[in-house]
This record gives structure tokens, sequence and C-alpha cells, in this order.
């Protein structure tokens, strides 16, 4: 559903230009499947980060989980950025992405399906050839 364009993505965490707040944001990790950065939040502000919401990613605040947004389902626009809302003052952000429990479920029932299809492969007796 996201509407977003090839600009959307030029920085990876950016202070959402609705916020009301001032901050600065230190520090920034980027890895391909998390970040991690300090902000210190003069005010209450919301930070986007520029990641289109897929079940999995999580977010903590000094060390404890933290309710994010993605912002499609809100109705503020049609990006699907995940966004964090930051009380004042200076915090450590990290966020992250694993595999949800279902994901993982079907991951186990892909490799037990492929194990009879194994079996078969190397248990298949040599096509015998024919004596006249």
């Amino acid at each position: 559903w996201s509407q977003f364009t090839w600009g959307t993505f030029n920085r990876k965490v950016v202070i959402d230009p609705r916020s009301l707040g001032q901050a600065k944001i230190m520090d920034i990790e980027l890895l391909p499947r998390s970040y991690q950065f300090r902000i210190l939040a003069q005010d209450y502000v919301w930070i986007n980060i520029m990641t289109i919401y897929y079940p999995g990613w999580q977010v903590e605040v000094d060390s404890k989980p933290y309710r994010f947004q993605f912002e499609g389902s809100y109705g503020l626009d049609d990006l699907g950025l995940l966004t964090v809302g930051i009380d004042k003052g200076e915090h450590l952000v990290r966020i992250w992405w694993k595999e949800t429990g279902f994901r993982k479920l079907a991951n186990v029932m892909s490799l037990f399906s492929w194990l009879p299809v194994g079996y078969l492969i190397l248990a298949k007796e040599p096509d015998k050839k024919r004596s006249s």
C-alpha cells in the first residue's frame, strides 16, 4: 500500500516534519536488519524510520520494548513507514527485524517437507538393464 518514491529514503532516520518538538539524532548505526541511534529530544517528537513496515519489526527505547506505528494504518499518510514517538530527554533507540513465529513455523514445515523428497531421490534404486 506504500506510495513511496525513490527520494523517500535519502536518510534512514529523520524527525517527522509534523513534530512540534526539537531533537537531535546522533550516533546512527545502520545494518541491513537493524538500526540504533541516540536522540536528545527537547520535547516529545515523532521519528520516522525510513523503512516500510513488515511484520517482525521490533523497537526498544532505553532497552525496553516500545510501541511504534506504521503510518498507513493511522491515516497520517500512505508511506507505511515505521514511526516512533519519543519522550523528552536523551534516549537510546534500537530497531531490528526478526522473523515472526508464523514464519519460523513455515520454515520448519518447508524443511520437513523436503525430507521425504530427499529420501526418495537418494533411495531410488538404479535402473537395471534388461538382459536379453
